[in-house]
């Protein structure tokens, strides 16, 4: 445009010159995006180092409460047991072993662990556990339940909470529970 009215001379050069600046321009543009990229990278790194001591963190503390504590993932089965809740429910001597990574439904547990009516031999109905009434949306709990271990009954409290996700639908489910023998 310059070299059109008259104010710069007609070179190759100055004839062209736009040409290296559309080239100037896609480099810088090139470099701009490329360490847009890097800093998304570095932060989605920094997030995730974060989720991953999160994790640790709630997992110690779960670790740490004197009370078995179960989470059931949005599949309805279990992605967590804390160690009181793998002491309660199990029983090595009958081959009896809570364990997360057996990744049982409610109904599977249910069935493994023998979970009764208290005081009788009448099997505990699913529908009135807390976790699959927390799966319904309601918190619950309960104290009339009971697991065989083969050569034990366990009396047991259940409480069950939901945990809603963002866009409103069950995430998990949390359950929480105690040997009340002492009662």
């Amino acid at each position: 445009e310059l070299v059109r009215e008259g104010f710069l001379p007609s070179t190759p050069i100055t004839e062209n010159f736009y040409h290296i600046g559309l080239i100037w321009l896609v480099l810088m543009w090139s470099l701009a995006l490329a360490n847009r990229i890097n800093l998304l990278k570095k932060e989605t790194e920094q997030a995730n180092r974060k989720l991953v001591q999160s994790r640790s963190e709630m997992s110690q503390t779960l670790e740490g409460l004197p009370i078995g504590v179960v989470v059931y993932g949005s599949d309805r089965r279990v992605s967590y047991a804390n160690q009181r809740a793998i002491s309660i429910l199990s029983n090595p001597e009958r081959g009896i072993r809570a364990d997360a990574s057996t990744r049982r439904t409610l109904e599977e547990a249910m069935k493994y662990f023998s979970f009764k009516v208290e005081d009788s031999d009448q099997d505990y109905p699913v529908e009135r556990m807390p976790i699959a009434q927390a799966f319904e949306g309601k918190s619950a709990s309960i104290d009339d339940i009971e697991a065989n271990l083969g050569d034990r009954q366990v009396p047991l409290e259940f409480w069950a909470n939901t945990v809603i996700g963002e866009g409103g639908d069950v995430e998990s489910v949390v359950a929480a529970f105690q040997d009340i023998t002492q009662r």
